[in-house]
């Protein structure tokens, strides 16, 4: 009882101090806009960092300088205090071996002592900041970002992109692009180029991509539409969904994987989840697919005209074959047979899973 009063007093305590700490505190917002010209002498590429706030980078036609835009935002107990870190804030800029550097500098407060209470209203001082940049299209970009929102559009050159908390918008790009977020929703259209995404934690949305797409996610969910070339997507934890596709090498640990619209090859693999494929082959090619626990769904939407030989087989569960096949072994759980003149190889494998395989016809 007396420990349980005690606690309770120390709460009452806790509330009255923050309560008063609270009627004393009055948060000052201050914000402050600038902008600066640059001119580029024979530079080839934009490096920009910003540890707290977002980096927006636009390409326009006709351009030959840069345009620097500069957005300061404070948190502060007071006007004065709050302009007084605005005035400590600024952005470095030089140029080194053909790469024009863009660099966001904040107060060094790392090493002030902050009380429980100022941590729980917020009172300690608080600031970022925006960069926007308006550049030739022809610059290539490499953006860094702690804790912010990268986005790059209008660029005809390779365009690399990571931030550890935030998001990450590339668009109307023609070039290369390497993209990673380790906590981030990553959204990429209109490429013109392959590209690779990593992402820890976040969806990863793409279409209208001319080259090769590779795809790593950690935990997220996986769209791509209209990819004019190849993709390799591995997978720990999320559903996959694509339309529109070249080749496809796809490895999974935990979910679902919907392709439709496949052009080339498959080679495929599920820990746990199922495999539904539609396949639109623009020539001869093999289907390899396996998964440990769910169900795998074939079908042609067009014919294979060299066809193939079909071995699908599954510890527990049914098989449904849909084809003009000439069986040479079948039971409950196995059928193999040849299709056509039989020139391709597709492999059905689950552990724990029904197999449907259908052919549409021409």
């Amino acid at each position: 009882m007396k420990a349980h009063a005690v606690s309770k007093a120390c709460i009452t305590v806790l509330a009255l101090m923050i309560f008063a700490a609270a009627a004393e505190t009055a948060t000052y917002k201050y914000e402050e806009s600038y902008t600066k010209t640059i001119e580029l002498k024979g530079e080839q590429r934009l490096m920009v960092g910003n540890k707290r706030g977002d980096i927006v980078v636009i390409g326009e036609e006709g351009r030959t300088g840069i345009e620097l835009i500069v957005t300061e935002y404070v948190r502060a107990e007071c006007e004065d205090s709050a302009k007084k870190i605005a005035e400590e804030m600024s952005v470095k800029i030089k140029s080194k071996d053909g790469d024009l550097i863009i660099v966001a500098v904040f107060p060094d407060s790392d090493g002030d002592k902050k009380s429980i209470i100022s941590v729980l209203l917020q009172r300690d001082p608080r600031s970022h900041m925006d960069i926007k940049v308006l550049v030739p299209q022809h610059l290539a970009l490499k953006l860094k970002a702690s804790s912010g929102d990268i986005a790059a559009s209008g660029i005809s050159s390779a365009v690399k992109a990571a931030t550890a908390s935030g998001d990450i918008k590339l668009e109307r790009i023609e070039g290369n692009a390497e993209i990673g977020a380790s906590s981030g929703d990553i959204i990429v259209e209109e490429l013109d180029g392959d590209v690779i995404i990593d992402s820890a934690s976040g969806d990863v949305f793409a279409k209208e991509i001319t080259g090769t797409v590779v795809a790593k996610t950690a935990s997220g969910d996986i769209e791509l539409r209209d990819l004019g070339g190849d993709l390799n997507v591995i997978t720990a934890s999320g559903e996959t969904l694509v339309k529109g596709v070249g080749s496809v090498e796809y490895k999974g640990s935990s979910g679902d994987a919907r392709f439709s619209g496949v052009r080339g090859c498959v080679n495929a693999a599920a820990a746990s989840g199922d495999l539904h494929l539609h396949l639109k082959p623009d020539g001869d090619h093999d289907y390899v697919l396996r998964t440990s626990s769910g169900q795998i769904d074939l079908r042609f939407e067009k014919q294979m005209p060299g066809g193939f030989v079909l071995k699908a087989n599954t510890t527990n569960g049914d098989i449904d074959v849909s084809l003009p096949i000439q069986i040479s072994k079948i039971g409950r759980h196995l059928i193999t047979g040849v299709v056509r003149e039989g020139k391709n190889v597709v492999k059905l494998e689950t552990v724990s899973g029904d197999i449907t395989v259908v052919e549409n016809g021409e």
